[in-house]
């Protein structure tokens, strides 16, 4: 099997707001297994959103039309904002 990565994907970071483009929109996410885990046990207030965002037989999250369903109406993810850059999966 043939893996291709952009040159700079190792040194990507998530500018959140800051960026002018999305790149949940438009694209399936596929979430790793461990992150899959680590969704699983998040507790308190933003369980339910994640629960809901991620359909965990497919292992990715749901989708909106063509938008994640992490994105908020500024097209930013709630993920990142609420849980942090750890709670990001790998892609």
């Amino acid at each position: 099997m043939i893996y291709r990565k952009q040159k700079d994907y190792d040194t990507f970071r998530c500018i959140a707001g800051k960026c002018p483009k999305s790149c949940c929109i438009g694209w399936q996410i596929m979430i790793d297994e461990q992150s899959l885990d680590k969704y699983k046990a998040v507790n308190g207030p933003f369980s339910e959103r994640i629960r809901s965002a991620v359909d965990y037989p497919a292992e990715c999250f749901r989708q909106h039309g063509t938008r994640c369903n992490m994105l908020n109406e500024c097209g930013l993810c709630d993920l990142q904002s609420v849980m942090g850059e750890d709670y990001l999966c790998d892609t």
